[in-house]
C-alpha cells in the first residue's frame, strides 16, 4: 500500500513539473515586460592561455641584443560579450592594456593603448513572446608580446585590460494624468503614489518613480538613478563620434556623470529641474553613485495613463585583470663583464698557457720582448 502511495506521489509530482515548464524551454523573461533587465552590460575575461600563465625571457639580450630568435611570443586575447540590452556601436569601445611596459614587451604605446575596436556588439533583444535573442561575443586581440630583456631570476608581471564603451539604459513607467487633478474619486488611474518602472539591462538603473499632484492640470513626477557594479561612469561622446578620449580617469568634470534625457509625449508641456531642451536634457553627476530627478507635467487635459521614457547614455570604464610569470634561462654571465672569458686584452695570458720555452716538454717557443715605447714629443 505504501509503495502503491509513493509511486502515485511521484508520478504527479513528474507530472507538474512537466506541465509548468522545468526544463529549458528558451523562455527567459516575460513578454508582457518590456526589458529582461539587470545591471549588467559588458562581461569582459582573458581567453585561455592569452595570455599564458608563463613565458620565458631572452638569455641573448646582453650578448646579442639585436637578436630576437630566442624572444617567447605571446598573444593577449580578451573575450567581450554583451549581456546588456543596448547596442555598442563601432568605435565606440576602446581597449588599454596596462600593468606592463610596451617597449619591454617589444610594442609601442600606440599599439596597447586606447586600440579602437572597429566592430558592433549587438546588445540583447527580446522577441515576440518574450524570449532572448542573445547579444554578441568578440575578441579583442593584441599579437605577438614578447619578453624581451634577460631578467636576474623568475618575475611576475600584472596584466590589467581597462574597457571604455559608451552605453545606455532605458526605462518606462506609466503615470496618471485626469481633468481634475484634484479629485480623489476613484477613476481610470490614481495620480497620488508610488508607481511601477521598468529599467533595461545595463550598470545604471531607473530605480523609482512617484507621482503627486503638481495643481490644475499639472503632475509631479520624481524618479531616481543608480549606478550599480563594479567600473566608472562619465559622460559620453556625442553620438556619431569615436570614443577616443572618453573616460578620463580623474577628470572631476567628466566623471561620475550621466547623460539623462526624459519624454513623455508631451514634451513641450515637460519640465525638470535643471534640465534644458525638448525634450528636458541634462548631464547629472552622481553623488554616491545617485541622482535624482524631478519633473512637471502640464497640460493635463483628460483622464488617461501615459507613458514617462527615460534615457541615460554613459561611458563606462570597467577593467580585467590577470598577471604572466616571465622565467629566467641562466646565461654564462662571463663573457659579458669586464672582458672575462672572452679574449685577453693585455696583461698575464690565460691559465694554462705556455708563458716561456721553460719547462719541460715545452715545445713553444718564447714570444718576443714587446718593442719599447717611442720617445714623447715635447
Amino acid at each position: 500500500m505504501r509503495k502503491g502511495v509513493l509511486v502515485l506521489a511521484l508520478a504527479v509530482a513528474l507530472l507538474v513539473a512537466g506541465c509548468s515548464g522545468g526544463g529549458d524551454d528558451g523562455k527567459t523573461g516575460s513578454s508582457n515586460r518590456p526589458f529582461f533587465g539587470g545591471t549588467e552590460s559588458l562581461r569582459v575575461s582573458f581567453m585561455e592561455n592569452s595570455p599564458p600563465g608563463e613565458v620565458l625571457d631572452n638569455p641573448l639580450e646582453k650578448s646579442a641584443p639585436s637578436d630576437k630568435s630566442q624572444v617567447m611570443d605571446f598573444d593577449i586575447i580578451l573575450r567581450v560579450e554583451n549581456v546588456g540590452e543596448q547596442d555598442v556601436a563601432a568605435k565606440n569601445l576602446k581597449t588599454t592594456i596596462g600593468g606592463i611596459y610596451p617597449e619591454d614587451f617589444g610594442k609601442t604605446s600606440a599599439l596597447l593603448q586606447n586600440s579602437i575596436f572597429n566592430k558592433e556588439l549587438k546588445g540583447n533583444k527580446k522577441d515576440p513572446e518574450g524570449d532572448r535573442i542573445p547579444g554578441s561575443i568578440e575578441e579583442i586581440e593584441f599579437k605577438k608580446l614578447g619578453y624581451q630583456k634577460s631578467l636576474q631570476g623568475n618575475n611576475e608581471f600584472p596584466i590589467q585590460a581597462d574597457i571604455c564603451y559608451r552605453y545606455a539604459t532605458r526605462a518606462v513607467g506609466d503615470f496618471c494624468m485626469r481633468q481634475d487633478t484634484t479629485k480623489t474619486a476613484s477613476g481610470v488611474c490614481n495620480i497620488k503614489g508610488v508607481k511601477q518602472v521598468f529599467s533595461s539591462g545595463g550598470p545604471v538603473q531607473v530605480t523609482s518613480l512617484e507621482e503627486a499632484v503638481g495643481g490644475t492640470g499639472k503632475v509631479i513626477l520624481k524618479f531616481k538613478i543608480k549606478a550599480n557594479g563594479p567600473g566608472s561612469f562619465f559622460k559620453p561622446e556625442p553620438i556619431g563620434t569615436t570614443i577616443k578620449d572618453g573616460c578620463d580617469r580623474g577628470n572631476f568634470a567628466e566623471e561620475n556623470f550621466v547623460k539623462v534625457t526624459v519624454s513623455s509625449g508631451l514634451d513641450n508641456l515637460l519640465t525638470c529641474s535643471g534640465f534644458s531642451g525638448t525634450p528636458p536634457t541634462k548631464e547629472l553627476r552622481l553623488t554616491g553613485g545617485e541622482a535624482s530627478v524631478t519633473c512637471i507635467q502640464s497640460g493635463v487635459a483628460v483622464d488617461a495613463v501615459k507613458k514617462l521614457n527615460i534615457v541615460a547614455e554613459y561611458n563606462h570604464l570597467i577593467t580585467a585583470s590577470t598577471s604572466v610569470l616571465i622565467k629566467h634561462i641562466p646565461t654564462d654571465d662571463a663573457s659579458i663583464v669586464g672582458g672575462f672569458g672572452g679574449t685577453p686584452t693585455g696583461g698575464a695570458p690565460p691559465s694554462g698557457g705556455a708563458a716561456s720555452g721553460s719547462g719541460s716538454g715545452g715545445g713553444s717557443t718564447p714570444a718576443p720582448p714587446a718593442a719599447p715605447a717611442p720617445p714623447t714629443q715635447r
